[in-house]
């Protein structure tokens, strides 16, 4: 872990742009800045992952790292903000298997580190992808030594042939190149010049697991024994679930908060941020007895009359549209084949898993599931930004954990970044081309003898 070094996460969401600081320091990630842009659908800057206004997100982008670099100048600090690490998450991503074998080569036939890193080389080099799609994580799953699987302590272990399979995740080039597009266009802030880069793009499930989740086996929410993350954001439920140190399995439901927001409007005749306001009225009164549940006044603008709403029959709105979300991630946690071997059980996280009762809702629809609301690893240090001790910001933290510590253990962390990222900055105006006057042709002998002919005083023109 190289102490001092600094990275900057940015968070580009349905329902925020945000970015925080990290700075390595004694084997832990401290937070030392951040900032937030409140996103709403009107604004149509991102959906289902996808940019709807290039614009509009440069300039949100731009207005977050502007509030980060006033508050490292009001605070005297000298800092470059030029690189960035970025998530990306989105209904086209897909996950494909690919396996490798390689023969060793150092000496007595033992597995080294080397003949591992050439392994997940050769498997994504040799990786075909489908046509407009590009490789984002080539994350290992399971490795052969001579044929037999073997778990942990890969390095040493005795065999000349090496195998393993790969979950080649991939998303759409357009999508991914879209998103590119409108960091790279955004100025560098603080004492920096030119444009945005892009160091590491991770998906959200990445980023998660890395926020939530530590590789050591006295960790309480560890990967080895299984567990899974469901994060509810405001348009997208993702899904991943972890067994043996990797991702085996990870999925998208494009159903989440908003979708929530959306019954509340229907049902009540409110707007979103009204349907948002009563949300959050209902999570504080879910365990109010039903006699002492009010009634609540929306006051409409315009002179239009005002709205009553009992907070009872909104709960169970609320509440019907997460039991579906639940039985939709029960479902995925079947199809991936690990329902059964998840020791430590279910984690919540997103913004929607700040709802109350939200735990109690996914219990009674998942039996046996060991549901909980996340909690962030011993790796990151918040300062005096507790704040960001809230299930919502678990993608962003997991942006300037992911760098720093190894995803998987048995590999570098080549295999979140697997190919150089195509960072696409505007090109700089060209200056225009001197112009010269136009050259007149000289006439040949022919021509001069016929202008002189023509130009004779005494021609007639008359017929």
């Amino acid at each position: 872990m190289e102490e001092g070094k600094c990275f900057i996460g940015l968070e580009i969401g349905s329902s925020k742009i945000a970015a925080v600081v990290g700075l390595q320091q004694q084997a832990v990630i401290k937070v030392i800045g951040f900032s937030e842009r409140k996103i709403l659908p009107s604004d149509e800057v991102i959906k289902y992952g996808n940019i709807e206004n290039a614009q509009i997100t440069c300039e949100r982008i731009s207005e977050v790292l502007d509030d980060l670099a006033k508050d490292f100048e009001r605070a005297d600090y000298e800092f470059q903000m030029n690189t960035v690490n970025i998530n990306l998450a989105n209904l086209s991503i897909q996950s494909q298997t690919k396996s490798g074998k390689v023969v060793t080569t150092a000496g007595m036939n033992r597995i080294s580190q080397e003949d591992i890193n050439k392994l997940t080389e050769d498997v994504i080099r040799s990786h075909h992808l489908a046509p407009g799609y590009t490789l984002v994580h080539a994350l290992p799953k399971d490795f052969y030594v001579n044929e037999e699987k073997t778990m942990a302590h890969l390095v040493g272990k005795i065999g000349n042939v090496l195998s393993g399979d790969y979950s080649m995740i991939t998303t759409k080039s357009d999508n991914l190149n879209n998103l590119l597009e409108c960091v790279n266009q955004v100025q560098a802030k603080g004492k920096s010049t030119g444009y945005l880069k892009v160091d590491n793009i991770y998906l959200n499930t990445v980023a998660d697991s890395c926020a939530l989740l530590n590789n050591s086996a006295q960790e309480p929410f560890t990967k080895k024994d299984g567990i899974a993350i469901v994060n509810i954001g405001a348009e997208m439920t993702q899904i991943s679930v972890f067994h043996g140190n990797t991702m085996r399995y990870q999925s998208i439901l494009p159903i989440a908060g908003n979708t929530i927001n959306a019954d509340l409007e229907k049902t009540f005749g409110i707007n979103f941020q009204e349907a948002e306001m009563l949300k959050l009225v209902c999570s504080t009164m879910m365990d109010a007895p039903v006699e002492e549940i009010p009634v609540v006044v929306i006051e409409k603008k315009l002179g239009m009359p005002s709205k009553e709403v009992y907070l009872r029959n909104a709960m169970l709105v609320i509440e019907w549209r997460l039991k579906e979300i639940a039985a939709l991630v029960h479902a995925e946690l079947h199809r991936s084949g690990y329902k059964s071997h998840l020791q430590n059980g279910i984690v919540l996280t997103g913004g929607t898993a700040k709802y109350d009762k939200i735990v109690e809702i996914f219990n009674s629809v998942i039996p046996n599931g060991a549901v909980r609301k996340a909690s962030f690893n011993n790796a990151i240090d918040f300062g005096n930004f507790t704040d960001l001790r809230n299930p919502k910001y678990s993608t962003l933290l997991g942006l300037i954990v992911a760098p720093a510590y190894a995803f998987d253990r048995r590999v570098d962390n080549k295999v979140l970044t697997p190919k150089p990222i195509s960072n696409r900055y505007p090109e700089a105006p060209q200056p225009p081309k001197p112009t010269t006057p136009p050259q007149e042709d000289k006439p040949s002998g022919f021509s001069r003898f016929l202008g002189s002919i023509f130009r004779r005083n005494d021609l007639n023109d008359d017929y």
